[in-house]
């Protein structure tokens, strides 16, 4: 029996089976409507392409080549390792910021023009529920994604008369209205809103260091695992009022920071003319500050203890940034970051994939002991087969002399009857003969006695 396998008749499989992974180790055979041609060698072969990249292939062919039950390897990660790190971030201070595999800048929008923070459009509100898109993600036209407090966003536009409105923008949302000479603003259309109301700020954040993972979830740094470093931000010409621990006299800024490195209490100071105030934690932003042109407020800033694939880095934010996050389990020294968690996803994966591989090979090895097993039955049965087509031969042969013999002896017995004919027939021409000549003497012989 012959088989016509179309072309394709395995794509939409090994499509299930390997869609949006990076490197993929396919058993052929593993998934699918059956065996498409059975008791037949058939061969595999299947083209593939990494995003944007060149196709490419695999195949596993020649005579008499049997590609089921064996792996061909899907390889994507040569084309990830190029593009798969980038990211496109919208920041709340209305900034568009491309980064790489390695947070470094690639391209950026410079741009500082925010608008009214929106619930609508949230970084949690947007397509993927985050402030960023990765390598392959796309936005179709009214999707957008926003930055965590939603006051500007990306989005794609469509459909506007003015063809160059169309595409991917950066938008945000202004207050809609008109100052007046006394410099009282109102609405200039229907779509104003005359009254505003404010969410008290919650400061008990104020000083508190978490980690932002990947999906937007917030983890507390407990107390011990934070401490003060020996680095500072300036804040500007301020002072804060209260909460001096000490007061020295200082010919620089750098005196400043020796001193309050030094001690284990202070949160920052300030810097007037040639005297160094040293402030405790209850300082700037827990405390008030003043404007003071003469003064220059420094914070000590924070450093963590954590996981080496956990940043060191720590970026200041506003209290109410804090609530924008969902909170999730607190850091411990042992909780991976970035590249680290990602790797671990990777490798339960993998140990995933492993089980479902030993699964298979259990599956195989059965089917390879019933095809033993068939094996040998049709052996046995083959051998039975012989031995009786053996005996037939036999027994024939045996019959073959017996008709021999009878020929002959049909033969002679033949070759008699026709002696007998002939032996028959030459007695009665005989015979015959006889019969007539008495009967002509006979005849003769009445003749003469008349005569």
């Amino acid at each position: 029996m012959a088989y016509n396998v179309a072309i394709g008749n395995w794509s939409q499989y090994v499509k299930d089976a390997i869609n949006n992974q990076e490197v993929s180790n396919y058993i052929i055979g593993s998934n699918g409507g059956g065996d498409p041609a059975y008791g037949c060698y058939k061969n595999f072969t299947a083209t593939y392409q990494c995003g944007n990249g060149p196709n490419k292939s695999v195949n596993i062919s020649g005579y008499q080549v049997e590609a089921g039950g064996r792996n061909v390897n899907f390889d994507c990660s040569a084309e990830n390792k190029i593009c798969g790190g980038f990211r496109l971030t919208v920041g709340d201070d209305g900034n568009l910021v491309l980064t790489d595999s390695n947070s470094a800048i690639v391209w950026q929008s410079n741009t500082r023009t925010t608008g009214l923070a929106l619930d609508e459009y949230k970084a949690s509100n947007g397509k993927y529920g985050r402030n960023y898109l990765l390598a392959g993600e796309t936005l179709k036209t009214g999707e957008f994604v926003g930055s965590p407090s939603g006051n500007c966003y990306l989005m794609m536009v469509g459909n506007k008369a003015d063809c160059t409105q169309n595409g991917l923008q950066l938008l945000y949302t202004k207050i809609n209205c008109t100052m007046n000479s006394k410099n009282d603003g109102y609405g200039n259309d229907e779509t104003a809103n005359g009254l505003y109301s404010m969410k008290k700020t919650d400061i008990s954040k104020l000083g508190k260091v978490g980690y932002v993972d990947e999906q937007n979830n917030m983890h507390h740094y407990p107390d011990d695992m934070t401490s003060l470093a020996q680095t500072y931000t300036l804040i500007g010409n301020y002072d804060s009022v209260g909460y001096d621990i000490a007061q020295i006299q200082a010919t620089s800024i750098e005196t400043c920071k020796t001193s309050c490195n030094g001690n284990a209490d202070c949160a920052g100071f300030v810097y007037d003319n040639t005297t160094c105030k040293l402030k405790n934690a209850g300082m700037f932003p827990k405390g008030l500050r003043v404007p003071s042109a003469s003064s220059a407020l420094y914070l000590r800033e924070k450093a963590v203890t954590n996981d080496l694939s956990c940043t060191k880095d720590i970026d200041d934010s506003v209290a109410s940034e804090w609530e924008l996050y969902p909170t999730s389990a607190d850091m411990t020294a042992t909780t991976l970051c970035n590249l680290g968690a990602i790797t671990q996803e990777q490798r339960a994966d993998a140990i995933k994939r492993g089980d479902e591989l030993n699964q298979a090979t259990d599956i195989m090895g059965n089917n390879l002991n019933s095809i033993a097993t068939e094996k040998n039955n049709i052996k046995n049965t083959i051998t039975n087969s012989a031995k009786q087509l053996k005996n037939n031969i036999k027994d024939y042969e045996v019959m073959r002399k017996k008709i021999l013999n009878n020929n002959k002896t049909i033969k002679n017995i033949i070759g008699m009857a026709e002696d007998t004919d002939l032996n028959m027939t030459s007695q009665n021409m005989k015979y015959f003969l006889f019969a007539n000549l008495a009967i002509i003497l006979a005849i003769a012989g009445i003749k003469l006695m008349r005569n």
